[in-house]
């Protein structure tokens, strides 16, 4: 079955994916991505490795510091805990995606079998291999296999489990062989990599309340000038502003969740009132809050 479903961002960035956790241990989801608040799923990162397949249109991807926009008929592998965005480039035109994403117990079984040793814990422990672009022309057997097991997820045949795995297995097989040598990554990317989470958990656990920049920074251990270019570098965009956009979010989020006043969501989305919450909110979505309550509630 392939689910079709908003998946959801907890506060220290990382996926929400409830039907992962049966017994097969891989979810295959279809996601219409101009659907979405901000027409994407924002900055994140999981322990599940991620197959990103372009369904029709294009789709974004933002893959630590580099941007790729994929046509229909393209893919992405994503490495688990790599941090990532995925969206839509064009809200005018399709961008819909399906995603195969699994634990890598899927294809390894359990824990220091032969197949996590020697095929598994390699690739998901390269820290050179943190994605790998799927295209046609050049991938096309790679492609095969996602969309065959994408087939087997949504027609569900005897034994559709089995051929699912027996085609991630040949994909990962192949996978293997095109990671690129194991090099250490140097200290200071190791170093930038965990400073720009460590400050984006700070704001997500912080947003409700007043923060400056010295806070965010402070939060990272590192000095204003290079918080300020930390976020421009993986997010393209000053740290203030990156906490207007999270918190924008989740006044879109409970917009369509409940119907409580504009005044309480303003204040627990750490606005300074409601009306400058309405007036950007209005330069972010094209609409004041109430419409966009209305809007989408109807679409729904």
């Amino acid at each position: 079955m392939i689910k079709n479903y908003n998946i959801l961002i907890d506060k220290n960035n990382r996926l929400e994916i409830p039907a992962i956790t049966d017994e097969m241990g891989i979810v295959c989801k279809y996601s219409n991505l101009n659907m979405l608040i901000d027409h994407c799923f924002p900055w994140h990162w999981h322990p599940f490795l991620e197959i990103n397949y372009v369904q029709s249109g294009s789709c974004l991807f933002q893959v630590g510091e580099d941007d790729y926009v994929l046509e229909e008929g393209n893919a992405i592998f994503i490495n688990s805990n790599v941090m990532h965005l995925v969206g839509s480039p064009d809200p005018s035109r399709p961008s819909e995606e399906l995603t195969l994403m699994f634990y890598a117990g899927f294809l390894a079984g359990r824990d220091n079998s032969v197949f996590d040793k020697n095929y598994i814990s390699p690739v998901i422990q390269n820290m050179n291999f943190d994605r790998y672009l799927l295209l046609k022309g050049r991938d096309d057997a790679l492609l095969a296999h996602v969309l065959h097991a994408i087939d087997l997820h949504r027609d569900e045949p005897f034994g559709y489990e089995m051929m699912v795995r027996n085609e991630l297995s040949s994909l990962w097989l192949q996978l293997f062989q095109k990671q690129p040598e194991v090099t250490p990554l140097s200290h200071a990317a190791l170093l930038n990599d965990s400073r720009i989470r460590t400050m984006m958990e700070y704001i997500q656990s912080n947003f409700a309340e007043k923060i400056t920049l010295e806070d965010i920074a402070r939060s990272g251990s590192v000095s204003v000038r290079e918080c300020t270019r930390s976020f421009q570098r993986f997010t393209k965009m000053p740290p203030i502003e990156y906490l207007n956009y999270y918190r924008l979010r989740e006044a879109a989020r409970q917009l369509l969740q409940n119907r409580n006043s504009i005044s309480f969501i303003s204040e627990s989305c750490g606005f300074s009132s409601p009306g400058y919450f309405c007036r950007i909110f209005k330069k972010a979505f094209d609409c004041t809050p109430r419409e966009y309550q209305k809007l989408n509630v109807s679409r729904a």
